[in-house]
């Protein structure tokens, strides 16, 4: 998690939720001016990889090639889309509430990136 968050920092990338999960992660993320979605989940992907991998020794690959990206055209759908990122510990049974998770943003820590957006998204009307 800290990794994500400091590349968040160092790129500019609005991080709305996240959640590590055992076997996967989900995120919702606009990226910065300039990058391209996929530009910035190599970013993701590639900094948190080499973190892992160096906190337990090992080389090589630790995600899948690629990534599943949705966009969201209303409100409506963003905040399914946050929803749906946030309850995937609930769903996969490994917790009783989003908010107790340790490994997501259910505890409110990317409001002020989504209160951004949604400033930004105004602003642009």
């Amino acid at each position: 998690m800290q990794q994500l968050l400091a590349e968040r920092k160092r790129y500019a990338f609005l991080l709305l939720a996240y959640v590590f999960m055992p076997d996967h992660a989900h995120f919702v993320i606009v990226p910065a001016p300039g990058y391209t979605i996929t530009q910035t989940m190599r970013i993701v992907k590639g900094s948190v990889a080499r973190r892992v991998n160096g906190a337990l020794g090992t080389k090589g690959a630790i995600w899948q090639e690629g990534f599943y990206d949705r966009i969201a055209h209303t409100l409506e759908q963003l905040n399914a889309y946050v929803e749906y990122v946030h309850k995937n510990p609930c769903e996969a049974g490994i917790a009783g509430s989003a908010e107790d998770y340790p490994y997501s943003s259910a505890d409110g820590s990317c409001m002020d990136d989504y209160v951004r957006f949604l400033t930004v998204a105004q602003d642009e009307r």
